[in-house]
């Protein structure tokens, strides 16, 4: 038996269990961002805390899901033996997209002005 096909493994494949793990990172911040900063201002202080958390995690969620994204998508050049099905590499496409929207968003004058409002 070829020994170069005895080395490869599953991990071989960027498949779903990517997505699935950097999608968190952009998701979960993006609601609490959503739900406390972006609704009225009718919450108590909880929430306002919570507001000031998603913040700082929303950003920060997104440029790590942006970087995992294109560094997972950087690993299938056709220098390295890592295979991705089509499916998962446009999902990890759609989720750097999103990744960058959120950053666009927090870099823009409307994005800003959300957060200086928060933060007052």
């Amino acid at each position: 038996m070829d020994t170069t096909v005895a080395q490869r493994t599953s991990t071989d494949r960027v498949t779903w269990r990517s997505v699935a793990v950097l999608a968190p990172l952009l998701v979960v911040p993006g609601l609490v961002y959503v739900v406390t900063v972006l609704r009225p201002y009718d919450h108590g202080g909880g929430q306002l805390l919570v507001g000031y958390a998603a913040l700082l995690l929303a950003p920060l969620g997104a440029l790590l899901a942006l970087g995992g994204a294109v560094l997972q998508l950087l690993a299938v050049s056709s220098s390295d033996r890592r295979t991705v099905t089509p499916a998962a590499a446009g999902a990890l496409a759609v989720l750097a997209l999103c990744a960058l929207a959120v950053v666009v968003w927090f870099a823009s004058p409307a994005g800003t002005a959300v957060t200086t409002w928060q933060l007052d």
